[in-house]
């Protein structure tokens, strides 16, 4: 049964949603996936780093105040370091939360002020009332508003909620300054820690394609079942997320997908010298995707080009199928096309 008539099977039987037969759990079972490794290793130790200050900093500030309140502080600092560091712009979110605990401190003032002890013999009004902030609040987070996005939130942690409700003054004015002071040591420490991860996780996507497109060839049958695609697709996905307006990244990453796929289509012969190219262009391909420095990287991707080069002569040699050249023709076109942006 050929690829594209398993795909149709398979896709029939979730369009029809039925139990899976036989013939479709043979087609599972042959199918191998392979996980991709994260390519966010620097992004992922720069994100450790800030979290571990700001929590070290919040509780040195707690531990030598001796405030009553440093809970709320600690509790801003682990929601913003968790929350602030998978977005691409961490230092715009670490403002907006910011805005919010700043905001949170006069919309909360008045709520425990005049709303809530005004309410307290009717819940009726009680759900009414901030019903109504909950409304206006989450029209103004539709609107993409600065500072709407955890006021909500901010405001009814101050509030501490509870049945019989205490209106304990000093305790809502620690815990609503906690919060913007949880904040504004959050936002300091990723001001001061910069991240230059963003360029370097791009770099090290580009030349995992480049290792997918190069170690494609290959005369393992057990091997030849794997499929890539998945994790090559996450890996483009998070290309587009990192360069949402980077055009020509995203047309190199999907040229070399859809070369590695074409290769690996591709029927090759078994020959011994034919996998000795293929092991020692893997080889290369990794020296290329793990090379730490320029000059290392530089000198691994130009060795890289040499050698297939020599792939591709010795298949015209053996007089292999002239599209397997033609797609190593191109790939090696690619490599020096784009070699600019895939060894600096």
């Amino acid at each position: 049964m050929g690829a594209a008539t398993g795909y149709l099977l398979l896709a029939k039987g979730i369009q029809t949603n039925v139990r899976l037969t036989q013939v479709e759990g043979e087609l599972l079972r042959d199918e191998v996936m392979v996980k991709a490794a994260s390519a966010e290793r620097h992004h992922a130790m720069i994100n450790g780093w800030r979290t571990g200050v700001a929590t070290a900093v919040g509780c040195l500030f707690w531990l030598i105040t001796g405030w009553t309140s440093g809970s709320a502080c600690m509790l801003m600092i682990a929601v913003l370091t968790a929350l602030a560091m998978r977005l691409p712009n961490p230092k715009r979110m670490a403002v907006d939360f910011l805005v919010d605990t700043v905001y949170a401190l006069p919309l909360g003032s008045l709520l425990f002020m005049f709303v809530l002890p005004s309410t307290q013999q009717s819940m009726l009004l009680l759900c009414l009332s901030l019903g109504i902030m909950a409304f206006i609040i989450g029209i103004e987070v539709q609107k993409r508003r600065m500072g709407s996005l955890g006021a909500l939130a901010s405001t009814i942690n101050i509030l501490v909620l509870d049945n019989p409700m205490t209106f304990n003054l000093s305790h809502f004015l620690d815990s609503a300054i906690g919060q913007v002071i949880g904040c504004l040591l959050a936002w300091l420490v990723i001001l001061l820690i910069r991240d230059n991860s963003r360029a370097r996780t791009g770099q090290a996507l580009l030349n995992r394609f480049v290792y997918s497109a190069v170690s494609a060839p290959i005369t393992n049958p057990t091997k030849r079942r794997e499929n890539h695609l998945p994790a090559l697709y996450q890996q483009l996905y998070l290309l587009l997320t990192l360069f949402p307006n980077d055009i020509a990244k995203y047309r190199l990453a999907l040229s070399l997908i859809i070369l590695h796929q074409r290769m690996r289509n591709l029927p090759l012969p078994m020959d011994s010298e034919l996998s000795a190219f293929h092991r020692r262009l893997r080889q290369v391909a990794e020296q290329v995707s793990d090379a730490r420095r320029e000059i290392s990287r530089r000198h691994a991707f130009t060795q890289l080009l040499t050698l297939l080069d020599e792939y591709q002569i010795a298949l015209c040699q053996r007089q292999i199928a002239p599209e397997i050249g033609a797609s190593v023709g191109r790939i090696t076109e690619i490599l020096h096309r784009y070699q600019h942006a895939l060894v600096e």
